[in-house]
């Protein structure tokens, strides 16, 4: 089952619904070019091999946006071998029917597992202007993870990364070996995911582990919530302005997410929707002439804020609070008053500070970032 959490940062209340249908989507798009500066746009497409129905979706979906809004990041995730020649197909038929950023201002990254990418073909992606390539790997497959590594950058792929996901047991007994043996491989990013359910004081306790060992192997953080735990060389470029805890360019808020393929979701104004997952099933709407949607959720005024306040908080470990004030026109400490109560003895701990102009989590906190998010969250409706 997919997770219904907004953004993976609102409240679990909060749910996408079937309601949310392709008028609604719609309308969402049309305000989006209504506005006065145009708002730019990322796309991000989840393929499975089947590119000529992205394309068609493609079709269906690029002709709701103006011209004058510059895509200025692609993602494309992987979830069967990526093909050059396909991606090649996929990029052509994204620059006819959207309208890119200049040379040089787009990000276009690649993720994919480890074990689904041929070692021969980076340079093909390279000229694909593919700047970045993320690697999925777990202990079972590291060392396999670390041999594509090695020949993307053979090829010339200098911005390459795994995030590898460990659990927490692991990482307590042999989890310093494969730490060891990507701290000598120096990837330009690392990403921790733990797998398990262990409880949150274990997750704190693993995490400030890796982290020792990070920093002592010279890297930096780069994402404060801790599932994943990302880590940036020192000197590595940054791409897009800044990156996130995933390693992807951390786009400006005035940014519409598409997405495009089965289970791919979108933020496009003040909705948050999502494709079908179920490939026959999206393969169906597409063939059909419909766009794929399956679910989705327009978020009302104090939806919005929340969410916003809570991605803030998860990509920077921090709250700007004039910045907040002057976006929604509110008080900060009188609209989130019950957030900072329940903030209080988490900064009684040394977990969080409450300065003038910001909320921080402290070195300390910010392994905790998910558990204080929920100070933050949309409170639960009364009984």
């Amino acid at each position: 089952m997919q997770d219904d959490r907004v953004l993976d940062a609102a409240h679990p209340l909060v749910r996408l619904g079937t309601a949310f249908d392709e008028p609604a989507w719609r309308t969402e798009a049309a305000r989006g070019n209504a506005e006065p500066i145009p708002r730019a746009l990322a796309l991000r497409i989840v393929t499975t091999g089947d590119i000529e129905r992205l394309r068609r979706e493609i079709e269906l979906v690029a002709p709701h946006f103006d011209r004058d809004r510059d895509v200025i990041a692609v993602h494309v995730e992987a979830t069967v071998e990526p093909c050059p020649a396909r991606l090649g197909a996929l990029f052509g038929s994204l620059e006819r029917h959207f309208h890119f950023a200049p040379a040089g201002q787009v990000a276009r990254s690649l993720g994919v597992s480890a074990q689904r990418v041929r070692h021969g073909d980076f340079a093909a992606f390279a000229a694909l202007d593919i700047e970045r390539v993320d690697f999925a790997a777990d202990e079972r497959n590291l060392d396999g993870a670390l041999q594509v590594l090695a020949a993307a950058r053979e090829q010339g792929m200098r911005h390459a990364g795994i995030a590898i996901s460990l659990p927490t047991a692991t990482v307590a007994s042999d989890g310093m070996r494969c730490l060891r043996a990507l701290i000598e491989a120096q990837p330009r990013y690392l990403a921790f995911r733990l797998t398990d359910e262990a409880d949150d004081g274990a997750h704190v306790e693993t995490l400030a582990t890796l982290a020792a060992a990070m920093y002592a192997g010279g890297y930096r953080d780069i994402g404060l919530d801790p599932r994943p735990l990302a880590w940036l060389e020192e000197d590595a470029p940054r791409i897009a302005g800044a990156i996130t805890a995933a390693g992807k360019p951390q786009l400006r808020q005035e940014v519409d997410q598409i997405g495009l393929g089965p289970g791919a979701r979108a933020r496009i104004g003040d909705a948050v929707c999502e494709n079908l997952v179920d490939p026959d099933d999206w393969a169906a709407a597409i063939d059909a002439g419909r766009l794929p949607l399956w679910r989705g959720l327009t978020l009302d005024p104090e939806a919005q804020l929340r969410t916003d306040v809570l991605a803030e908080w998860l990509r920077s470990g921090e709250i700007d609070i004039g910045a907040i004030e002057r976006r929604y026109g509110i008080v900060f400490e009188q609209h989130f008053a019950d957030a900072l109560a329940r903030l209080e003895p988490l900064a009684r701990d040394g977990l969080a500070s409450c300065v003038p102009g910001y909320v921080r989590a402290t070195s300390r906190g910010r392994l905790m970032l998910r558990i204080m998010a929920q100070c933050f969250a949309l409170p639960a409706p009364q009984p």
